[in-house]
């Protein structure tokens, strides 16, 4: 079975700095799942740790859905956010510690299955408003298939690696994006094909393949 886990962590123009660097770096997994989830179930595995930095880094969760009532005096965001995403984003949380599922959506990935291997995909689109796309190394694989979106596109398109059971991968990427502010991401997913899931399966696992799609944002 793959498991997959998400890292995204982003933050604002103001914390481009070296020592905003560094804090960030701190948080870049994997990490150990919550003791709390199920580790039983069908279909893939996913498991997203979100933070968000605004001169120190939060949780995503803390940091947007947490506050059960809004107090401006302890609020790391103003309400008007706090409102917005809360009530745009009230699915994320079901995912949010660990559940299993048929259709990873996971911003610029595909995943499918051939036999008991699996294909991990990169592109460099991205569903996000105002999203600044840099040019990306690499080729669009799938520019003569008719049956892909992504036919005659010029675009990056690419197998990042092919997992058989046993062995782990994984990509690294990154977007800016304007929305009231500069705004910044960078994704590590680390995913593993494992016969046997547990608590520490992605802090224990060999990362065999890395696909590194990071580039200097300005």
């Amino acid at each position: 079975m793959l498991a997959i886990q998400k890292v995204c962590i982003a933050w604002y123009k103001k914390d481009r700095t070296p020592e905003g660097a560094v804090e960030r770096q701190k948080y870049i997994g994997p990490f150990k799942i919550k003791d709390s989830v199920c580790l039983e179930g069908d279909g893939i595995f996913i498991n997203h740790c979100d933070f968000m930095q605004d001169r120190k880094v939060y949780d995503y969760d803390v940091y947007f859905y947490e506050m059960s009532e809004f107090n401006s005096e302890t609020s790391p965001v103003p309400y008007k956010s706090f409102r917005r995403h809360l009530l745009y984003n009230r699915e994320y949380r079901a995912v949010k510690n660990g559940s299993f599922t048929d259709d990873p959506r996971i911003p610029s990935i595909i995943v499918t299955q051939e036999d008991d291997a699996y294909r991990i995909k990169w592109h460099s689109i991205i569903n996000c408003n105002n999203c600044y796309r840099p040019i990306r190394h690499g080729h669009n694989e799938d520019f003569n298939n008719p049956k892909s979106r992504f036919c005659g596109m010029n675009v990056t398109c690419e197998t990042a690696f092919i997992l058989n059971p046993g062995e782990s991968g994984v990509i690294e990427y990154n977007y800016r994006y304007s929305h009231e502010t500069q705004h910044y991401e960078r994704y590590c997913v680390y995913f593993v094909n494992t016969e046997k899931l547990d608590y520490n399966t992605f802090t224990k696992a060999d990362y065999r393949y890395k696909y590194d799609q990071t580039v200097v944002l300005f």
